[in-house]
């Protein structure tokens, strides 16, 4: 995040407001960062390309024994699980009369759906993996 804040800045598109609590350095738009956020939020298409490394990742997970993909797919669980409790947290905490509140909400709604969707797959896979047979037992089928 912080080398994109120095690029912002070094491109005049923000500004630092010096110094505040606990040493943060708050921000503010520039004209010119105002007029191409405008432009990148209604003219430029949206990048699609999204990684994410724990469902490249179960893709290869043929090449560990069940048990080690059940550890790893239930911390993925509890990852999602305590991400999505932070983020309801957060999301009670908005002021719907605030503009920025509201648009903060379509985020935090498209959050919140994606990682129930990824605790919904999470559990489905433990479940799916536990019926696995051992590595052992598959190489000698």
């Amino acid at each position: 995040m912080y080398p994109e804040l120095k690029r912002l800045a070094a491109d005049g598109l923000i500004r630092e407001q010096g110094e505040g609590p606990r040493g943060r350095r708050p921000y503010e738009i520039t004209e010119d960062g105002l007029k191409e956020l405008r432009q990148w939020l209604v003219v430029t298409a949206p990048d699609h390309s999204l990684r994410n490394e724990t469902i490249l990742r179960s893709f290869a997970l043929w090449l560990v024994e069940p048990e080690e993909t059940r550890e790893f797919l239930s911390g993925e669980l509890e990852h999602h699980r305590a991400r999505l409790r932070g983020m309801r947290v957060l999301k009670q905490s908005l002021d719907l009369a605030s503009p920025a509140d509201r648009a903060a909400l379509l985020g935090l709604e498209a959050g919140i759906r994606r990682l129930e969707a990824m605790i919904s797959w999470a559990e489905w896979a433990i479940e799916t993996v536990a019926t696995w047979p051992s590595r052992e037992e598959q190489a000698s089928t």
